[in-house]
């Protein structure tokens, strides 16, 4: 699944968890509908920052590794370019880091962009690249053989 604002964040302005945010106003709509359906992996973006999320549904993370998914994994990847305050992006990630946080980076002018592979039926690969120099900062190999939808946890 796809859109445009993310969940869960870690950036500063509380785009996620201030009260009546859009990150709570997503998780209430659609939490449940990708839990209940099976969704493997939600792209999402607006901060533009990059963060790769572990498993997780209700705030709750049900593992730390991307080997047999037991809730969504959500890639927030809006580095590729900010135009507010010159490029400054005044959008930090300095606030606290959820449970469910398995890597962030935002540094002003760190922009970067990312791949996606479908390598199989049962192989996603994932990877952030850092635009000034091509590095590979952070790399998902997600591996699920149970297609449809998860178990309670």
């Amino acid at each position: 699944a796809g859109y445009h604002r993310p969940m869960y964040c870690s950036n500063l302005d509380n785009d996620c968890y201030k009260p009546d945010s859009d990150g709570e106003r997503l998780r209430a709509e659609y939490e449940d509908l990708f839990f209940e359906q099976g969704v493997d992996v939600v792209l999402e973006a607006h901060e533009h920052s990059f963060e790769a999320l572990y498993p997780v549904y209700n705030n709750s993370v049900p593992q730390k590794d991307f080997n047999m998914p037991k809730a969504p994994v959500h890639v927030i990847n809006g580095a590729a370019g900010c135009n507010e305050d010159h490029g400054l992006c005044l959008n930090p990630m300095l606030g606290p880091r959820g449970e469910w946080s398995a890597f962030r980076q935002w540094l002003p002018f760190t922009y970067g962009y990312g791949h996606l592979q479908v390598l199989n039926e049962t192989n996603l690969y994932i990877n952030q690249v850092r635009d000034r120099d091509m590095k590979v900062v952070y790399e998902i190999d997600l591996f699920q053989t149970e297609h449809g939808p998860f178990k309670p946890l």
